[in-house]
């Protein structure tokens, strides 16, 4: 009988970590990809003219995206593998690649910053906060009533 319950005992725990490795490997996660230029601590880094960001094992087309802009995309799991190809003026050469491996750190917004990834600084990703919290109403501003003169 006792062997039993031990028995039992394994199996939910074994089902348990299951669950949770599955959570993990499927969970979504938001990633920000950014070319602006930027500063990280006493170095700035300047955004690149345009690149293509592909991200390894992910369907989906390539982003492209200018100097000084960015570009979102939602991934399942943590780990992957980020292609960089850098373009020429016409957009459609590629003059550099580059491969990294990473693993996402955050739950909320991953910005990840292309200049910096590029320069070799440890800090290219970064937490950034995607739920703005609206404005506490007595911090929003009056409306009046059409015709009225008088608030809401």
């Amino acid at each position: 009988m006792k062997r039993q319950y031990v028995i039992d005992a394994l199996i939910v725990l074994a089902l348990v970590a299951f669950s949770v490795f599955l959570y993990q490997s499927g969970k979504g996660y938001t990633l920000i990809f950014d070319n602006r230029d930027i500063t990280i601590g006493d170095t700035s880094y300047p955004a690149l003219p345009y690149i293509r960001v592909s991200l390894g094992g992910v369907s989906g087309r390539p982003l492209e995206i200018m100097g000084g802009d960015r570009d979102m995309m939602t991934v399942m799991g943590r780990k992957h593998v980020l292609k960089v190809e850098i373009l020429s003026d016409d957009e459609e050469t590629v003059t550099a690649t580059s491969e990294h491996r990473f693993v996402i750190r955050y739950d909320g917004g991953n910005l990840l910053s292309i200049p910096a990834l590029l320069s070799g600084d440890a800090e290219w990703n970064r937490r950034i906060e995607l739920n703005v919290a609206p404005p506490k109403e007595d911090e929003a501003p009056k409306e009046e009533m059409p015709g009225t003169g008088n608030p809401k």
